[in-house]
């Protein structure tokens, strides 16, 4: 597999996929199309007459109105009138928040990045600030040995004493991981105490499993120096269209929209079609993340089944949310075990990806990652695949 090593992102192995014909659970894509009433909602946003100028830089009423409905079933039961900022999906609430950042510190902020880490927020750090992020490397897990998922809350203390900011993902891509309450209170009291900042990547926030439930810094109450970035791109399948928000304290959400606006202008214009069917159609959308969550959790049985058929001596790591799924691979690098998944005819990601090390020839985290956000008939067509030695 000439030049894997050179890929960057979860999207340059999907690429490379497409281009070979091989199938891929390589890039978090949610291969399902939105509840029909939303998409039916969208095209009457489409054809009305009013929607196609721009919108309100801090969003539309109806959509901010739409939000504040969802955050109020989550305890925040007091007025958040301009404590909500529509985005340009997650990535445009944190490129909001870094550019809010730089712009109060005077100076391009330091951030403090917790490894694993999702590879975009690597990206986007260097786009915003042009510094590199001060790496924390994650603990070893409990119960897989070498495997190094479990937050490193000291460690990230030590670090941030010469930093600025600290940008963590709960539930956490890529290990699937989701935060309990009292580690994301940890974070928080540690920003605090230190006088940092602190942004929070909550895009699957819906999505968790089993008896596992979302923990949201914003239950404890709005802060100038914490944002909360979320999104409909996993849970709607409506990754194209772009929408997502952002919650602060009203200082700082008035100061992300004026940072925000000369980059993106507004946010598309089908936060209408979402907020009509949060609007009027919520008990349908609690549904749709009902069946979602029971797909994904399917999926990965599948799919995890059919990798063990492959290769028996690999050990998944169930994920208790998001759309991924781990295991710990037994070959003497992620690189290899990649290239041995590519050559049973599927992509997926190392795990050195999800590190400062990257992709390279001898990098091991003894993990890989697959995303289970395709249908039940796919699924089972490469579970297959991997079981017909």
């Amino acid at each position: 597999m000439t030049g894997l090593e050179n890929m960057k992102s979860m999207r340059d192995i999907n690429d490379y996929c497409v281009a070979n014909g091989i199938d891929t659970l390589a890039q978090g894509m949610i291969e399902l199309p939105p509840p029909r009433r939303l998409r039916e909602i969208a095209g009457e946003v489409a054809m009305r007459e009013d929607t196609h100028c721009y919108r309100a830089r801090a969003g539309e009423p109806d959509y901010l109105k739409a939000l504040e409905k969802i955050l109020n079933r989550e305890g925040l039961t007091h007025d958040l009138t301009g404590c909500i900022l529509a985005t340009q999906g997650v990535t445009g609430a944190i490129v909001a928040s870094l550019l809010h950042f730089k712009k109060t510190l005077g100076r391009p902020p330091k951030v403090v990045l917790m490894e694993p880490f999702y590879t975009y927020h690597l990206h986007q750090i260097l786009s915003v600030t042009g510094v590199t992020p001060i790496y924390v490397e994650g603990l070893e897990s409990e119960n897989f040995k070498g495997v190094k998922f479990t937050p490193n809350i000291k460690g990230a203390e030590e670090k941030l004493a010469d930093a600025d900011v600290l940008l963590m993902c709960t539930p956490q891509n890529p290990t699937g991981k989701v935060w309990s309450m009292d580690e994301v209170l940890a974070v928080y009291n540690t920003v605090k105490k230190m006088g940092k900042k602190l942004i929070v990547d909550e895009c699957y926030s819906d999505m968790v499993f089993g008896d596992s439930e979302h923990a949201s810094i914003i239950r404890n109450g709005l802060d100038d120096d914490v944002v909360v970035c979320r999104g409909f791109s996993k849970t709607l399948g409506a990754q194209s269209w772009r929408i997502g928000y952002a919650v602060s304290s009203k200082t700082t959400i008035s100061s992300m929209m004026a940072v925000m606006d000369p980059v993106y202008i507004c946010t598309p214009l089908l936060q209408h079609a979402v907020a009509d069917f949060l609007n009027c159609h919520l008990d349908e959308y609690d549904v749709h993340i009902k069946e979602l969550n029971s797909l994904l959790n399917d999926n990965w049985s599948v799919l995890s089944a059919g990798f063990l058929s492959r290769f028996p001596s690999w050990t998944p790591i169930p994920p208790k949310g998001t759309m991924y799924g781990n295991f710990v691979h037994t070959f003497s690098s992620d690189l290899e075990a990649t290239t041995a998944a590519l050559a049973a005819g599927v992509g997926i990601c190392p795990g050195s990806m999800f590190t400062q090390e990257g992709i390279t020839p001898t990098a091991n985290t003894n993990t890989v990652r697959i995303h289970c956000g395709i249908s039940r008939e796919k699924a089972k067509k490469i579970a297959e695949k991997l079981a017909a030695k």
